[in-house]
């Protein structure tokens, strides 16, 4: 079995709202896993200012028809060369920091009849945090994939981190927290992250897979929440867990950022 979701997870997460920063090309695998839930998925990643192809982003998937797409914001594609503009001083900024968010929006109806949005949004993922999210909102945040080398974001998403030099990249779950409702998923391979149960089980993965009724029984508090493993995603670079997380402290009301509580 490659894949599975504790079923009363996904009951808990329907109707809400999916986010994936630094996602690149990794579609297929959440909208199978969850489309049946949710109907809202948004994905962000810079270099979707610079996607060519028009391609419907699920059309090797036949049970999904889409219905609609529809490009807003500006169209940067073939004008700027992320190449050229790296590093980006502030005479010299990425267009995502001075324009409205670049996106492509499109719907599609399910073999049941549903309806389902996907969003690629060309944004840097840890600034669509606070943008594109309403506070309590987010029923699944993914992340994975990513690395802080070259070609990855160099952002740690699942980390209360403080950046000196970069607001934006700083305590960025304590931020996530906030959009999160009280019963969330969690969805990572470890990637850049600092909580030391996701680098520490990274790796911790059986031969042949787990199976539903033989789940580990990984539980840890972090960031208000309380985690525990409900399921898994087929592995892209490394072995992908879902985490149950539920909140178990309502601080965040007062100050979203938990800048003294929660950071490393």
């Amino acid at each position: 079995m490659n894949q599975y979701i504790d079923p009363e997870w996904l009951d808990a997460v329907t109707g809400t709202r999916f986010y994936y920063p630094a996602s690149g090309g990794d579609f297929k695998d959440p909208v199978t896993a969850l489309c049946g839930h949710i109907q809202d998925f948004v994905f962000c990643d810079i270099r979707y200012y610079y996607v060519d192809d028009d391609k419907p982003v699920l059309h090797d998937l036949p049970e999904h028809r889409v219905r609609n797409i529809r490009w807003d914001g500006i169209d940067l594609r073939g004008f700027y060369d992320p190449r050229a503009v790296e590093p980006w001083g502030e005479e010299n900024q990425h267009p995502a920091y001075k324009h409205k968010s670049f996106r492509v929006i499109e719907t599609y109806t399910d073999e049941g009849g549903r309806n389902l949005a996907l969003t690629r949004l060309g944004e840097y993922g840890e600034v669509a945090i606070d943008t594109e999210f309403e506070d309590e909102s987010l029923g699944v945040f993914m992340h994975r994939g990513d690395s802080r080398g070259e070609g990855g974001s160099d952002v740690s998403f699942l980390s209360g981190r403080r950046m000196a030099r970069n607001a934006a990249q700083s305590n960025i779950f304590p931020r996530i927290a906030c959009k999160l409702r009280d019963r969330a998923l969690i969805i990572s391979d470890g990637s850049n992250s600092t909580i030391q149960t996701l680098a520490e089980t990274r790796n911790d993965w059986p031969v042949g897979g787990w199976r539903p009724e033989h789940l580990p029984r990984h539980h840890f508090e972090y960031g208000g929440f309380e985690w525990q493993m409900v399921g898994w995603l087929p592995p892209r670079y490394g072995q992908t867990r879902v985490w149950g997380v539920t909140r178990t402290t309502r601080g965040y009301k007062n100050n979203c950022l938990y800048n003294q509580q929660y950071s490393e």
